[in-house]
């Protein structure tokens, strides 16, 4: 698995960085406003913005299964390990923006509980 994870980190595309920087980005202004804002509207919006560091790595383990594939045919003969250990480093991404999205959504729950419960009592 690190070997997997070291392996992505030097061949990530711009994708994959893209959405490591939305996911991080996302959990930052979640806690932000966790401990700003009083209301627990906006952590509904928090919890639907979760989903979009999934989309992204998604699209970039989509990308990834496009690029094999396409390498596959112009190489022709590759082995069955080579194949998947090139698929398993494909769904890195999207394992760490799943990661990321159920911080978020969490972050999220928390506020809704937090606020509206202190929003009950006062």
């Amino acid at each position: 698995m690190q070997e997997s994870l070291i392996t992505f980190l030097k061949f990530s595309t711009i994708l994959d960085w893209l959405v490591i920087c939305l996911t991080l980005f996302l959990i930052m202004v979640a806690a932000l406003l966790l401990i700003v804002l009083r209301s627990p509207r906006p952590f509904y919006f928090v919890i639907v913005s979760a989903v979009l560091p999934i989309l992204g790595g998604l699209l970039s383990t989509f990308m990834k299964y496009q690029y094999l594939n396409r390498a596959i045919e112009n190489v022709g003969a590759v082995s069955a390990e080579v194949v998947e250990r090139a698929r398993a480093e494909a769904w890195i991404i999207t394992y760490l923006a799943a990661i990321g999205a159920l911080i978020i959504a969490l972050i999220g729950f928390l506020g809704v509980f937090l606020k509206g419960r202190s929003r009950k009592t006062a």
